[in-house]
């Protein structure tokens, strides 16, 4: 009879577990009503408690302990049965556990003595169970006890945990995409908005779930096409715009239409549609492309307008494109003949045509020639042909880019020049007073007065024309690269904007580096134009040689071509040095081309550096640096070497021992006013046939005990709240600049002159804490700028930009630091870091 009760007990607990108490009280009242054979039902009953594969126990009501337990409850928790009926109920569990209510749903026939319990029991080996337990009151051996059933919920628990994790990922990598994720139904009701489309629309997730999308994001002049795309898609399945990228205008929650990138993806998800809209905001790259087209567009001017010749070809001579001035100068009637006409063809001396056949990228070293070129109609004029070769990532040759400019008449003057002078020479060395006496290499020895003044004049007259050459080559120059480092500002700031809001793996990302990297490049040739015209501003740095010197190695090794081998010696433990990072590229550069020139025939280039201390007494020949600590740099050939006299004349200007047309004699000179300048001494040790050694000695840096500003290296871009005067005569810029320091929390007021900068440096109500002026600008320059503000505002900081400056003033100023200073072309990052510092600057000096 015991256990008649304890399985009507039994299917009691199964039934309140599927919530059907009702289906239990009848089935109580029909087994009462019943006659049956107690004996043979007990047992039934025995074997349906024994074996139900669910663990289950009977535990006294008050004292918990348990009484019966069946074989599985046995086999779930590894306890024996002697070891059960020594426990109470609680021995199992982990934690208090909850009620019913938290634990399952309680069906609402359920009686007081229905009992659940959602918790965590623990097994004999240690491990945890999550479980969900009903009891029931019955009465076993006379006392009140309970019949309990365990159901292990673990795993049900581990996938709903799983799931919760996986839906949690999921919202953060959508809301930290930079694409906005929008979702509606087929209703076209939004049923989720991305962070990003937050920021994107205006609308908060809050606002945005619930409306319609078409009032939402769809300017009214698309709704009625949208509505109808989404109901012949509901109809059959199709739709023109889905799973494609298709370029529209949205609409902000300001009403403002703006373009943008839509991809649509329809899913189905229990029976219903859901469609996902991932969105791009394609302003500012619109911004970015008219920015290109516009440099583009103004090249292109400026490549028609040109009044010399200027051409593009590939490396075998076809040409890609001339222009109008090269056609006239070489007489072709039409544009479309030119291109057709191979380039070695115009040359007349065989020499000048070997380099559209060389086959290797290191035979091409003459890059700047005086030669002979055959018109449309024979006739044959002198030209200077300027080329500049780019070059692929192999270093293998991609085109070439040339200037050409007739120089005919200055040829020929020269050359009645000469006959004049060989004609006068003739004369007076048949006079008495005309005499010279030189040795078997024809270097003068010994001359007269009369020829000794007119050598004079024929070599001051050569550096004076070449003076004046190159001082208007230099204006030109440094008046280009100042234009065209605004517009490479504007580029090179945009891309980089860009390049942050891309993910790497979008093809656009790959466009935008493209377009970074092609600005980089013109940046690069800005800088050759600046060095050139001797215009560049020395900005020293503390910076360490070996690092200049790794980083330039792989394109050295291009340039000394595969028959010269280069070796390096770096000390690892080098000192610092206190110098502008770009001169100190320029002065290897070219201590490395001239070791190269000096090697016709190939031969062995070293690039050595070391930590030395000298003295006077330890200095050779022409050296005689102060006493003290340096860091020396060696760069030494095994070529032709030199005499004693090349090398008291090495370092003059123009002074030059190659061929006409093979080089300028600006080299060395320009290597020795820049070790000068950075408080350096340079000294030279040459043999004939023995090869070359330049040794240059920089002054190792000592650091001092007064404060020095360094700018933030941090990866996060520094931000402030300070006012900000910013003056630029050009639009695009000066709106670039606002733009990105408004974006890092400062409030900018804006002039385009000096004029209107004073006018509001003059209002007292504005607060102004720094000004960052361009350089050159007309009217009133920076500096000029700068120093009636000071007047006006003691204490204010400041910062000048440019991409081209022949203010001395400034110069120096830049050059001892007491000058802040930014190089255009510059990033959005450089320009952020460089006003944070000048900042924190003027700070420190008005609290000291």
């Amino acid at each position: 009879m015991l256990w008649i009760v304890v399985a009507i007990g039994l299917v009691l607990i199964a039934l309140v577990v599927v919530g059907n108490m009702r289906t239990a009280a009848a089935l109580t009242r029909k087994l009462a009503a019943q006659a049956i054979d107690l004996g043979e039902s007990e047992q039934q009953y025995r074997l349906l408690f024994e074996h139900n594969p669910n663990p289950m126990w009977v535990y006294d009501d008050s004292t918990r302990e348990f009484l019966a337990v069946n074989e599985a409850a046995i086999e779930r928790y590894g306890y024996t049965r002697e070891e059960f009926l020594s426990m109470t109920r609680h021995d199992l569990r982990v934690e208090s556990g909850t009620g019913v209510s938290r634990g399952i749903k309680t069906p609402a026939n359920i009686t007081a003595d229905d009992r659940g319990w959602n918790g965590r029991h623990l097994k004999k080996d240690g491990s945890v169970i999550d479980v969900v337990v009903t009891s029931r009151a019955i009465v076993f051996d006379g006392h009140k006890a309970c019949l309990a059933l365990a159901l292990d919920v673990t795993d049900q628990k581990r996938a709903e945990e799983a799931l919760r994790q996986s839906e949690q990922r999921t919202r953060v990598i959508i809301d930290n995409a930079l694409d906005a994720v929008v979702s509606m139904d087929s209703s076209g009701v939004i049923t989720d908005w991305s962070a990003q489309a937050e920021k994107m629309f205006g609308w908060s997730r809050a606002e945005a779930v619930g409306r319609q999308m078409s009032y939402t994001i769809i300017p009214a002049r698309y709704r009625d096409a949208h509505d109808k795309g989404l109901k012949k898609f509901l109809n059959t399945g199709e739709g023109p715009v889905l799973n494609k990228r298709i370029e529209i205008t949205a609409l902000n929650r300001d009403g403002l239409e703006f373009p943008i990138e839509l991809t649509i993806s329809p899913a189905q998800l229990g029976g219903r549609w859901t469609f996902s809209a991932f969105i791009r905001d394609l302003t500012e790259q619109r911004k970015a492309a008219e920015a290109l087209k516009l440099g583009e567009q103004r090249y292109r001017q400026l490549f028609e307008d040109t009044p010399i010749g200027l051409y593009r070809s590939t490396p075998d001579g076809q040409f890609i494109d001339v222009n109008p001035a090269m056609v006239a100068m070489l007489g072709y009637w039409n544009r479309e003949t030119l291109l057709t006409t191979p380039a070695p063809s115009l040359y007349v001396d065989p020499q000048d045509r070997r380099r559209w056949s060389a086959q290797r990228p290191g035979e091409v070293r003459v890059l700047d020639l005086d030669v002979r070129m055959r018109k449309a109609d024979g006739k044959v004029i002198w030209v200077r042909d300027t080329t500049i070769v780019k070059r692929g990532p192999d270093g293998a040759a991609l085109l070439y880019e040339g200037v050409l400019e007739d120089i005919t008449a200055r040829v020929e003057a020269e050359q009645a020049v000469q006959a004049s002078e060989r004609r006068l020479i003739q004369i007076l060395e048949a006079a008495p007073l005309g005499i010279m006496v030189s040795d078997k290499k024809g270097h003068p020895i010994l001359m007269n007065a009369a020829a000794r003044a007119i050598f004079e004049k024929r070599s001051l007259e050569a550096q004076l024309r070449q003076s004046s050459k190159m001082e208007a080559v230099g204006q030109l120059a440094g008046g280009v690269a100042h234009d065209f480092n605004n517009l490479l500002t504007v580029i090179m700031s945009y891309s980089a904007m860009l390049l942050d809001q891309l993910n790497p793996g979008d093809p656009i990302h790959d466009d935008m580096q493209e377009i970074a990297g092609a600005a980089d490049r013109a940046a690069g040739l800005t800088r050759q134009l600046l060095a050139f015209s001797r215009q560049q501003v020395m900005q020293p740095r503390v910076i360490n040689i070996n690092d200049i010197i790794v980083d330039m190695e792989k394109m050295l090794r291009r340039v000394i071509g595969e028959d010269v081998e280069l070796l390096t010696a770096l000390d690892p433990a080098i000192a610092e040095i206190s110098a502008d990072p770009g001169q100190l590229e320029q002065v290897l550069m070219n201590l490395v081309v001239n070791a190269r020139d000096a090697m016709p025939a190939g031969g062995r280039l070293s690039i050595s550096t070391s930590n030395s201390a000298l003295s006077v007494e330890s200095a050779a020949g022409s050296l005689h640096p102060p006493d003290g600590e340096y860091v020396m740099l060696a760069v030494s050939d095994t070529g032709t070497g030199m005499t004693r006299e090349v090398q008291q004349r090495l370092f003059d200007q123009f002074f030059n021992t190659k061929l006409q047309g093979q080089g300028t004699g600006l080299g060395l000179s320009t290597v020795y006013g820049i070790v000068k300048q950075s408080g350096g001494e340079i000294y030279v040790y040459s043999e004939i046939e023995q090869g070359s050694t330049f040794k240059v000695y920089f002054p190792r840096f000592v650091e001092t005990g007064e404060h020095r500003i360094h700018e933030l290296t941090s990866k996060e871009v520094p931000r402030g709240s300070e006012a900000i005067l910013l003056v630029e005569d050009d639009s695009n810029l000066r709106y670039l600049v606002a733009r990105v320091l408004r974006g890092c929390g400062y409030t900018i007021y804006v002039a385009a002159s000096g004029i209107e900068a004073l006018a509001i440096a003059g209002d007292p109500t504005k607060s102004i804490d720094a000004v960052i002026t361009d350089v050159v600008m007309p009217g009133m320059n920076g500096r000029e700028l700068v120093e009636k503000l000071v007047e006006a505002r003691p204490g204010i900081g400041f910062l000048f930009m440019s991409g081209y400056t022949d203010d001395d003033v400034l110069r120096r100023g830049v050059l001892h630091g007491e000058t802040a200073f930014l190089q255009k072309p510059f990033t959005p990052d450089q320009l952020a870091r460089k006003v944070r510092a000048v900042l924190d600057r003027a700070t420190i000096d008005s609290v000291a």
